[in-house]
């Protein structure tokens, strides 16, 4: 759940302020902030801009899972620079 609450108290917003520098209604925010609606794509963009942290994002379910989430990551990339011919093998070998 967006911990949006978390994140305007560490920037020393309101909510109010926080939807003025996003040009949302203070409403929308609200309506984050109680886990009735979500931010669109954009205005997460423009959060992680400001400073949003994964947590306050994704708040427990990324912290429970961050290492499976993380090893996604890295398997897509791996994946993806090995499509392009770069070879991702970091072990040397003796």
């Amino acid at each position: 759940m967006l911990k949006i609450k978390e994140f305007a108290a560490r920037k020393g917003l309101s909510l109010k302020e926080l939807a003025k520098k996003l040009g949302v209604k203070p409403e929308t925010v609200y309506k984050w902030a109680a886990g009735t609606n979500t931010p669109t794509y954009d205005i997460i963009r423009e959060l992680k801009r400001l400073g949003i942290t994964d947590y306050e994002l994704f708040g427990e379910v990324f912290a429970e899972h961050e290492e499976i989430y993380l090893n996604r990551v890295m398997k897509a990339t791996s994946r993806f620079l090995e499509d392009l011919g770069i070879n991702t093998n970091t072990k040397e070998k003796t």
